[in-house]
């Protein structure tokens, strides 16, 4: 369980690092705003970590492996694994900033008014998008290598309480008049949300088959 934690928590935030890495590194303001990663932070981060800190005892426990008495927490595959999706969440991330920017005109070179329009919806989808790539990973981080398809998800209801949560308030956050005027979001259309969630699976994808090829290697 505290692998599961660290592992969630510091794919999160290498992924919030580099979304603003890419897109600074191309000439374009931070893909979220300020305001948005403490949001981030104190919403997406600490109540599904929380929640997988008390994640039941895997069914398959006992089919894995003995754990060696000297191995360390933060091995090299290990810091490997939460570094690559750290990585496809701040690339998905600036990704959709980018291409909501290109979707009003924007061209690379060109310098973005952080007063407009195009901008302000385009940081609000771009922190839709995390939080929703963060949401999927809370379950995935539920199993090494269990298929996310294969596991019991009410078995740990912390934690579908916590994500219902944090999903509310994105939402919530986003589309009520009140924290747009504060938070500097704008509300989504039908599409644009249906846009987000598909996007948001992408984590899903790309950990299905990294944990195929894994359990793939433990059966050798």
């Amino acid at each position: 369980n505290m692998r599961k934690f660290i592992y969630y928590i510091f794919a999160a935030n290498i992924g919030e690092v580099l979304s603003i890495f890419i897109t600074i590194m191309i000439g374009l303001p931070a893909p979220i705003t300020a305001v948005m990663i403490l949001i981030v932070n104190t919403l997406t981060d600490v109540f599904p970590s929380l929640a997988l800190g008390v994640e039941p005892v895997e069914k398959n426990i006992l089919e894995k492996p003995p754990r060696k008495p000297t191995a360390k927490i933060m091995a090299a595959a290990f810091i490997r694994r939460y570094v690559v999706v750290g990585f496809l969440i701040g690339s998905v991330t600036a990704g959709t900033f980018i291409w909501n920017l290109t979707n009003y005109g924007w061209k690379f070179g060109d310098k973005v008014d952080l007063d407009s329009y195009a901008y302000l919806e385009s940081t609000t989808m771009a922190f839709i998008v995390l939080t929703l790539l963060q949401m999927v990973h809370a379950f995935i981080c539920r199993s090494e290598t269990l298929s996310f398809f294969r596991m019991n998800h009410l078995k740990n209801l912390y934690l579908i309480a916590a994500v219902a949560f944090s999903t509310t308030m994105t939402v919530v956050i986003v589309q009520m008049p009140f924290f747009q005027k504060y938070i500097k979001t704008t509300g989504m259309s039908g599409k644009q949300w249906g846009i987000l969630i598909a996007l948001s699976f992408t984590i899903l994808g790309f950990e299905e088959i990294r944990k195929l090829f894994t359990r793939l290697s433990l059966k050798k």
